[in-house]
């Protein structure tokens, strides 16, 4: 026999209009949205601080967020880190090696940049620079661009140099038609052959050469005043005021010419005087010999020229 209650359920029968159902009902599925963790969102098993994150809703569903990380994964590995804040010599190593350093210096396989005709490559410097490439975790192309760099330097020097030199040169020769006028040309030659003097070391021997060296190098050797010194000097020489001596270096009097030949002379026929030394002997009076038939022309040409005026 059933009781009958007002809205509510007859035992042993169905449900009755209006009746609570919550205790054999399944809850309606949530579409709020994956903050809510939704089940039709493929987000929905994760965590709340990972479903939320923006990063996952640029993924329409799992698949693509899988192909996603599998991309990722692969990047890193071919990607560099640069290391933060006061990293170790071996984290930056790490990286230039990436970069494309080579293990050592001595790995470098670079080579000299073209130069001038008479210039020659440091190769000392090239392997102190590449110590220095190397510290800076310099590649092999940016080792090689910078010697090349270096090259087109010296070159474009070269060239600057050479045209202040030649400037010099027509500056030289202005300022020596200015003071000598006609005799210009002249005098400029008796400097230029004194100047072959000093660079065969015959006057000042070492001392000499090193000096013409610094003139040929520098825009001394174009000064008129230092021309002009030369182009007295040379007709001193002339005239026999100058003579190359073995013995004692440059005889500076032509006074001293005879005394020196009787000197030689002397030497040359002592029983004590080696063969060596006679030979030398007789080289350097020859060298006397000629000297004084300059002495004496010199002074025929005086004397010839004192008559005509």
């Amino acid at each position: 026999m059933a009781e009958g209650v007002d809205g509510g359920a007859i035992e042993g029968g169905s449900p009755g209009v209006g009746a609570d159902t919550s205790l054999i009902s399944t809850p309606a599925p949530d579409t709020t949205g994956a903050e809510n963790g939704s089940l039709l969102d493929w987000r929905g098993g994760f965590d709340p601080e990972i479903r939320s994150n923006p990063t996952l809703a640029k993924y329409a569903n799992a698949n693509e967020a899988a192909k996603a990380l599998i991309h990722l994964s692969q990047l890193q590995g071919r990607s560099i880190q640069i290391p933060q804040g006061e990293a170790s010599p071996e984290e930056w190593a790490r990286v230039w090696e990436k970069l494309g350093r080579p293990k050592a210096p001595g790995d470098y396989q670079v080579k000299p940049p073209d130069l001038p005709e008479g210039v020659t490559w440091d190769t000392e410097m090239q392997a102190q620079f590449l110590e220095t490439a190397h510290a800076l975790g310099l590649n092999q192309s940016q080792a090689q661009a910078l010697m090349d760099f270096e090259g087109r330097r010296v070159t474009q020097a070269m060239k600057l140099m050479e045209g202040r030199q030649a400037q010099a040169q027509v500056d030289a020769k202005r300022a020596l038609a200015q003071e000598f006028g006609a005799a210009a040309p002249r005098k400029l030659e008796e400097a230029r052959l004194l100047f072959t003097q000093l660079v065969a070391g015959r006057f000042g021997g070492e001392y000499g050469m090193r000096a013409a060296e610094k003139l040929n190098n520098s825009e001394l050797g174009s000064d008129p005043d230092v021309v002009a010194s030369f182009s007295a000097l040379f007709s001193m020489l002339d005239e026999g005021q100058f003579v190359e001596s073995a013995w004692g270096g440059v005889q500076t009097s032509p006074d001293v010419l005879e005394s020196r030949k009787n000197e030689l002379l002397a030497r040359q026929f002592d029983a004590k005087t080696s063969p060596a030394d006679k030979q030398t002997i007789q080289s350097e009076l020859q060298g006397i010999y000629r000297q004084l038939a300059v002495v004496r022309e010199a002074q025929e040409r005086r004397t010839a020229g004192a008559g005509r005026r």
